[in-house]
C-alpha cells in the first residue's frame, strides 16, 4: 500500500461492492470553517491543512478502515464490517482526536475541529451510506457544541435540512462515479510534522 495515497469516493465504492457483508459504519468529516482558514491564511496554507487531514487519516488503521477525500474540506472513513454502535461512536471520538491536534508551521500554530456523520447499517446501495452521513455531518459541522452525530431515522423529519443537502450529495455521489481526485500541492513536510503517535491499529 501507497501511504501517500488517499482513496477516492469511487474506491470504497467497489470495496463495498465486492464485499458479500453489505453491513459497515460510514463517516463524513468536515473541516468546520474551512473557508475562513483559507480566506485568513490563504490557498496555500488551506492546501497545507488538506494535506495534513490526509496524512492523518492515512496513519488510522483500526478496523483495517479505509479513508477518502471526498472534495472540498470533506473527506469520508469506512469500515467494511459491522461493529456494535459503542464502538462506531468511540472510533468516530479517537478520529476527531487524531484530527484536531494543532498544526505547526515555523511561528503559525493552527487548531482547527472537525465535525464527523456517523452512518451505521447495512445497504446494498453504498450512496446510501453516504446520503445519511452526510446529513448527519452537516449537523454536526453547525453546531458548535457537537463534534460527532449519529444519523438516526429522526432526521429523516427534517425536510428542509434534507432537501437542501440533497444537491450537495448528488453531486458529491456523481462528481464520485467520475475520477474524483484531489491532486495537492507537493509540501515538503519536516517530520514532526507527519503525525507519529495517536495511531489506532488493531491489525497487528
Amino acid at each position: 500500500k501507497d501511504d501517500m495515497y488517499l482513496k477516492t469516493l469511487d474506491d470504497l465504492r467497489i470495496e463495498h461492492s465486492l464485499s458479500k457483508n453489505k453491513a459497515g459504519v460510514f463517516y463524513y468529516i468536515n473541516i468546520k470553517d474551512f473557508n475562513s482558514l483559507n480566506q485568513r491564511y490563504g490557498r496555500k496554507y488551506g492546501d497545507y491543512i488538506l494535506e495534513i487531514i490526509r496524512c492523518r487519516l492515512n496513519n488510522i488503521k483500526k478496523y483495517k478502515c479505509s479513508s477518502a477525500y471526498v472534495g472540498g474540506a470533506q473527506y469520508a472513513v469506512y469500515i467494511n464490517k459491522k461493529i456494535p454502535k459503542r464502538a462506531a461512536i468511540k472510533f468516530a471520538k479517537e478520529i476527531v482526536k487524531v484530527l484536531t491536534q494543532s498544526i505547526e508551521e515555523k511561528y503559525l500554530m493552527l487548531d482547527i475541529a472537525v465535525g464527523v456523520g456517523i452512518c451505521i447499517g447495512a445497504y446494498e446501495d453504498f450512496d446510501e451510506f453516504v446520503k445519511y452521513a452526510y446529513v448527519a455531518g452537516d449537523y454536526a459541522k453547525n453546531r458548535l457544541n457537537y463534534n460527532i452525530i449519529l444519523y438516526t431515522d429522526l432526521m429523516k423529519s427534517e425536510e428542509n435540512l434534507v432537501i437542501a443537502c440533497q444537491r450537495e450529495v448528488n453531486r458529491i455521489i456523481s462528481t464520485g462515479k467520475l475520477d474524483f481526485n484531489y491532486k495537492p500541492n507537493n509540501f515538503h513536510f519536516e517530520s514532526h510534522l507527519t503525525p507519529q503517535h495517536n495511531i489506532y491499529d488493531d491489525t497487528k
